[in-house]
């Protein structure tokens, strides 16, 4: 196995990364893509790492157990080996062809999620559908707005959804999805009548506005174009 470190608020774990890929059985040095820690149970803590093997590009999760979990400044420089390594055996959600033009990253970041949340890993998946929706929407803006990319990327989600985002509906339902998606990455949930289900679904709802908005997009410019010859 192959020593790498975790990196989760700032704290360092040493950890020995798997050397085979649970979904195509090769050899590899995964990629460390993130890390979470849990508390499973009442003073155990667990981390959490999501690896990406670089031969079949599947995701998949080593569980590692933290024995020193209440004195982390303590924590031992030597690697710690996982326990348990989840692989993907599951299909990944796929996506309309224009929003994995317009945003590859929200793709692969959504499936990401997806699969911790498959895995029953709702602390790591939330976390991750917000990161997803936030590429997503400043993509698109930067797509519509290319000469802006540099004002979009240092934008808040907030802003960038009021500012770029013209459609008053979708706008709307894209600050919701936002509000929601926020409480996955904040210490105090303020809307608990909502769960990661809804989430998806909000997000599910802002993906078919973003894909039809595209699709009209091109074939408006299609149209103009077609006329010009003329």
């Amino acid at each position: 196995m192959n020593g790498q470190t975790a990196t989760v608020n700032k704290l360092s774990f040493p950890i020995f990364s798997p050397d085979t890929c649970p979904n195509c059985g090769k050899g590899i040095l995964p990629v460390l893509k993130q890390a979470f820690i849990i508390e499973k149970y009442p003073g155990f803590k667990y981390l959490f790492v999501a690896f990406l093997c670089p031969l079949c590009n599947e995701v998949f999760i080593a569980e590692y157990f933290l024995e020193s979990a209440n004195h982390f400044t303590d924590f031992p420089s030597e690697p710690i080996p996982p326990m348990t390594i989840l692989g993907n055996g599951l299909i990944k959600k796929d996506f309309p062809e224009t929003i994995i033009k317009c945003s590859p990253s929200f793709a692969q970041i959504y499936n990401e999620a997806y699969s911790a949340d498959r895995f029953g890993l709702q602390q790591i998946a939330g976390p991750g559908y917000r990161r997803a929706l936030e590429f997503l929407v400043k993509d698109y803006s930067i797509q519509c707005n290319p000469d802006q990319k540099d004002t979009i990327t240092a934008m808040s989600l907030g802003d960038c959804i009021k500012t770029y985002i013209s459609d008053v509906a979708t706008e709307d339902i894209l600050k919701k999805t936002t509000w929601i998606a926020n409480d996955a990455t904040h210490y105090e949930k303020k809307h608990t009548d909502f769960d990661l289900e809804d989430l998806k679904t909000l997000i599910d709802i802002c993906v078919s506005w973003l894909d039809a908005d595209m699709k009209r997009r091109d074939y408006s410019a299609k149209i103009r174009s077609k006329n010009s010859e003329k």
